[in-house]
């Protein structure tokens, strides 16, 4: 089965600290949105904001891995931007997404909204398997948020090094509470 994972995620983040302008513009906007009131505004587009996605994932590495591995916003835009994807956004703010590359889910997540989007994942959840009948995806083991979303949805392992957990799931292993069809 690891023959069928295409080519592993490119997934960066580095600290708070090293944050872009973009970033410290969503953080301030996401705090006035919950101040607001406005998490009931919560909705699906039809494409990820990938400057917003790159911050999201920025937020897991330290500035030093980063560093080491070279990967600017504008490498990470020009990797995905032509991949399927959905835009997660609360009060006409983006905050988040899912991108399909190959066969490789990468989902990212401003930290503001972490156990907050829960209502757009029946409909996240339909969109993937619309495009793919199983993903894979990979966690780095230093993000708890994504490693317990992982383990709560039906994802099994496929293999795992000393940095990241590479794993799967259909949509027969989604648990029947997130189910919207019986595709």
């Amino acid at each position: 089965m690891e023959q069928n994972i295409a080519q592993e995620l490119l997934i960066v983040r580095a600290s708070m600290m090293n944050q872009s302008h973009h970033g410290l513009r969503q953080k301030i906007h996401c705090e006035v949105i919950g101040r607001m009131g406005l998490m009931d505004t919560l909705r699906m587009t039809d494409k990820a904001d990938l400057k917003v996605f790159y911050d999201a994932d920025m937020r897991i590495y330290t500035p030093e891995w980063v560093e080491a591995h070279g990967i600017s916003e504008e490498d990470f835009i020009a990797y995905y931007r032509d991949s399927p994807s959905i835009g997660f956004e609360c009060g006409n703010v983006p905050f988040g997404g899912a991108i399909l590359h190959g066969n490789d889910i990468h989902v990212a997540i401003l930290p503001e909204f972490h156990g907050k989007w829960a209502t757009l994942l029946p409909s996240a959840l339909e969109w993937i398997f619309s495009q793919r009948d199983e993903v894979f995806g990979k966690a780095h083991r230093a993000n708890r948020q994504s490693l317990r979303f992982i383990r709560r949805f039906g994802c099994k392992l496929i293999r795992s090094d000393e940095h990241f957990l590479i794993f799967s799931i259909s949509r027969a292993e989604i648990p029947p509470a997130l189910r919207r069809s019986n595709k």
